[in-house]
């Protein structure tokens, strides 16, 4: 699909696909260059190098099993998937450029599947779209794995994000009290039920 610079009215190709192996890498470190009001939007705690910790390798060995599927079948089998599994998606420019990323996290054994959703569009490919075609992916996604509703949490100020979301179906749930580095954020909890979402 083709999206436009709003600023020098140039139009890229851009393509949604699954998360690579190698592309795992190289999110962790366009993660890692983010100026820090984007960390502060965008902390999920599974991508950077900065975001070292137990709990951040967990994530990674999650995040690039995904990437293959018989090792995500054997994490799945042995249990380690118990707390929850991650999907991702990325966009990528006709160079080959990471433009944006997109993941679910979900508990991979209840049926009744609620969703956690995480984006984000680096910087050079921000204004063009990029988010609303990760938006709308990963809907499709979460509807293939027969997921019943997405959540996700934005920070108040984020109009744009909130104006994003809103444009694919989600609905507000609950202001909230979200953390980042120690800091309390006045966010918003948003919820998309699947069968009603606008794509």
């Amino acid at each position: 699909m083709r999206v436009s610079d709003k600023t020098s009215g140039s139009k890229f190709k851009v393509k949604v696909r699954g998360l690579l192996f190698s592309d795992v890498i190289r999110l962790n470190m366009l993660y890692d260059r983010l100026p820090i009001m984007d960390k502060e939007m965008f902390h999920p705690g599974i991508v950077g190098y900065s975001s070292f910790n137990a709990a951040w390798i967990v994530a990674q060995v999650k995040l690039l099993a995904s990437t293959i599927s018989p090792f995500s079948r054997l994490l799945n089998c042995s249990g380690l998937l118990r707390d929850y599994a991650i999907r991702g998606i990325v966009a990528v420019n006709q160079f080959g450029q990471l433009a944006g990323f997109c993941y679910l996290t979900f508990d991979p054994v209840l049926r009744n599947r609620q969703g956690q959703l995480g984006i984000v569009v680096f910087p050079p490919f921000r204004r063009m779209g990029v988010g609303l075609l990760l938006m709308r992916a990963v809907i499709e996604m979460g509807r293939r794995i027969r997921m019943k509703e997405i959540r996700l949490t934005v920070m108040n100020q984020n109009e744009a994000a909130i104006q994003l979301y809103e444009k694919v179906g989600f609905q507000e749930l609950r202001r909230v009290r979200d953390f980042w580095q120690g800091r309390a954020q006045k966010s918003i909890e948003m919820s998309l039920a699947l069968d009603r979402s606008l794509t």
